[in-house]
């Protein structure tokens, strides 16, 4: 069985052949399929360059914001996070923490493996336009705004047809009525509708992602069962729900 095949198993005895694994990413789903350590056999060798190599720069930064998100949210369950610390996005988010504790603060949770230094200097996101950098004067410097001059772009797009074209539109929701599923998306409705990615925006895609496809399958009862859940949160959610609908917002 390959490692791809034995992905979400548990075994007892786990025999693993290693030596056959290209990256460490088999590894990993090949020996934590054991149930034990004393279940585990390897077979042969292994190359342990696989698997001491180091984390690549863009996965040792992810690393290194989560352990900033992760003390701005035990900050605020403790409702000690400063207000001056704001921010909708993670890049915002965390810049904002970074000047209140300033450019050369390393939260104590970091791991010797992911912390930063002047050699090994933490690279900030760049920020959109409206939002705010670091700078050496830390300092709030504005990012000025793209150039609204199209790039010319060398990949070749298939022409999409008429028709499908006009199935990609938003369907126009009169102001005040109910949203009701036609019958082409009622056909498609079990095909998940998610969100664009952008600027690091993962974490917040899974859980919009969800709530938005659980909100379609009745868009008037989801609308007030999240407004009875919190109006000022999760019904603004839904109101933006309708507002996609509309064609009047994206996702």
């Amino acid at each position: 069985m390959t490692d791809y095949a034995s992905q979400g198993k548990t075994r007892a005895y786990n025999v693993v052949d290693l030596n056959n694994c290209y990256l460490h990413q088999s590894y990993y789903t090949a020996l934590s399929r054991s149930a034990s350590a004393a279940g585990t056999i390897i077979l042969q060798g292994f190359d342990a360059k696989k698997i001491t190599g180091g984390a690549s720069g863009a996965l040792r930064q992810e690393f290194r914001e989560l352990e900033f998100l992760d003390e701005i949210t035990r900050l605020t369950y403790e409702s000690k996070l400063p207000p001056r610390v704001t921010g909708d996005r993670r890049n915002t988010l965390v810049t904002s923490y970074r000047l209140f504790k300033g450019e050369g603060y390393i939260p104590k949770t970091v791991h010797n493996a992911i912390r930063w230094s002047k050699s090994d200097p933490y690279l900030m996101t760049e920020p959109l336009e409206g939002q705010t950098k670091l700078d050496s004067t830390r300092t709030l410097t504005p990012v000025s705004a793209p150039s609204s001059t199209p790039m010319p772009s060398k990949v070749l797009k298939r022409r999409v047809s008429k028709s499908a074209e006009d199935s990609m539109q938003p369907k126009k929701i009169k102001p005040g009525s109910a949203y009701q599923m036609t019958g082409r998306e009622s056909a498609q409705h079990d095909m998940p509708v998610g969100t664009k990615w952008e600027n690091n925006s993962c974490a917040y895609d899974v859980v919009v992602t969800i709530l938005f496809n659980i909100w379609r399958d009745d868009g008037d009862a989801w609308t007030e069962r999240f407004n009875a859940l919190n109006t000022e949160l999760m019904g603004l959610l839904a109101t933006g729900f309708m507002n996609h609908m509309s064609g009047s917002y994206t996702l």
